[in-house]
């Protein structure tokens, strides 16, 4: 039952309920060990034009695709990828990783979806699937209290920023 509710039936990905579980268990640990906790949120660019244009079918094609990119890329004990929030998103939480680390994992997911060459006909970025990726890092203060959301809220502040500031 537990593997059922944590895992994402499109993409077989955890899910975002999970995504929090493990991000505040890497928290506590890096509090302890005084490491760094990076999140990287991962936009697919103008996915929700691309379902309304393609169908539900071809989006869940598009997501399932992306998640088999992405998630050989993720093999440490101390990092997850699921799907995050809505239409098009997802989360990847590196414990023990500062920022130069998730901006160079970040760049290899985005080079990994750019190879793909998956058509998206309804992007005014590009002929293919692209996405916005962006990173926020941390190092928790030792036996401070656990505030995911601000870590959350200052990764989805610069996905806006960055897809206000063209996508890809």
């Amino acid at each position: 039952l537990l593997r059922v509710t944590s895992i994402d039936p499109v993409t077989g990905l955890h899910t975002q309920q999970y995504f929090q579980e493990f991000l505040e268990r890497e928290w506590r640990r890096a509090s302890r060990e005084r490491q760094f906790v990076s999140v990287i949120m991962i936009e697919i660019d103008h996915f929700r034009a691309f379902t309304e244009r393609e169908g539900k079918p071809e989006g869940d094609a598009c997501l399932k695709d992306i998640a088999d990119a992405l998630n050989p890329m993720i093999h440490r004990p101390s990092d997850a990828l699921a799907r995050y929030g809505g239409a098009g998103k997802f989360g990847a939480v590196l414990g023990g990783t500062d920022g130069k680390g998730a901006l160079v994992l970040a760049e290899r997911f985005r080079l990994a979806i750019e190879a793909l060459q998956r058509p998206n006909p309804a992007s005014t970025t590009s002929r293919f699937i692209t996405l916005s990726l962006v990173i926020a890092s941390a190092m928790p203060v030792r036996d401070g209290a656990w505030h995911d959301s601000e870590l959350i809220a200052a990764a989805e502040r610069a996905l806006a920023r960055s897809k206000e500031a063209g996508c890809n």
